[in-house]
């Protein structure tokens, strides 16, 4: 079978709107897998990032000779000593 894009299997082009639960954007003619649920980041990891994006932005603040915010250091401080 083929989408009406002409490609034979309508999930091997580029087309992020063929991947929506709720089926093929681009109207084709085969059936969508339904793909489960993400779920949510686990904790460690979302707090490793912050971690990161506190330093970055902290960083950037300093480089250009801007104050930081004090609750930026506070909550830098409580996501390290949780660790």
């Amino acid at each position: 079978m083929s989408c009406i894009l002409g490609w034979s299997n309508p999930l091997s082009h580029i087309c992020n709107l063929c991947y929506f639960a709720q089926g093929c954007a681009c109207k084709c003619t085969e059936t969508n897998t339904k793909k489960s649920s993400l779920g949510i980041i686990p904790k460690e990891i979302w707090i490793s990032k912050r971690i990161e994006e506190l330093v970055g932005a902290m960083n950037r603040f300093a480089e250009a000779g801007m104050s930081i915010d004090p609750k930026w250091i506070e909550e830098y401080n409580e996501l390290v000593s949780d660790q």
